[in-house]
């Protein structure tokens, strides 16, 4: 990916908000995703179109990069189109009720993580504040924000660094510590279990 291409995202996700990107054989494809209100608008209007039609419309309104135009894909590989629909559509997420609850249950896992809790706080004190203003804080205003959040509800929130071992690896380190440690049997207290001389 290019640093102009990183830009444009950049200015993108500013205007958009959600805005994605996928590379399928080697070429890059930028899409955004529609808000509710944006979708059940072209839903409504597309009402009685042929599929291929609605296809275009959404292709035309997610699409950033390359810009959409008709007939772009009638030289690319067979399916790259519908790969590229299908992951726009899927993103969008209002139209499948089975994708919709398994997001939702995807989502509610995630609040444990330690970003959520912090907004989740920053939230509770200070209830003015959307999501996206906390989104666009820098990390200074964000700790700034947490730590008054904290003052004024009286809590502190519990961080955890993560563990950087896996379950069922070993610690090589603790491990040679631990044989470089003097034994923990005394062979001077031994019990003499009989002479081997004999």
């Amino acid at each position: 990916m290019d640093k102009e291409l990183l830009r444009n995202i950049l200015e993108w996700k500013k205007k958009y908000r959600n805005v994605y990107a996928i590379n399928i054989l080697s070429k890059w494809y930028v899409y955004r995703s529609l808000s509710k209100g944006e979708f059940s608008s072209i839903l409504a209007m597309t009402n009685g179109i042929e599929e291929s039609d609605i296809e275009d419309v959404i292709m035309s309104e997610c699409l950033l990069y390359p810009a959409y135009n008709i007939g772009m894909f009638d030289n690319d590989k067979a399916g790259e189109v519908e790969r590229i629909y299908q992951t726009i559509i899927d993103t969008i997420g209002f139209s499948a009720t089975d994708k919709f609850v398994e997001d939702v249950e995807r989502a509610r896992s995630g609040l444990g993580s330690l970003e959520n809790q912090i907004v989740i706080l920053v939230c509770k004190a200070f209830p003015h504040l959307t999501l996206s203003d906390i989104d666009n804080l820098t990390y200074d205003e964000l700790l700034r924000y947490l730590t008054v959040s904290e003052a004024i509800l009286d809590v502190k929130i519990n961080i955890e660094k993560p563990s950087t071992t896996k379950p069922g690896t070993i610690d090589f380190d603790k491990e040679n510590n631990v044989m470089d440690s003097p034994s923990p049997i005394d062979p001077k207290k031994r019990s003499q279990r009989g002479d081997v001389s004999k």
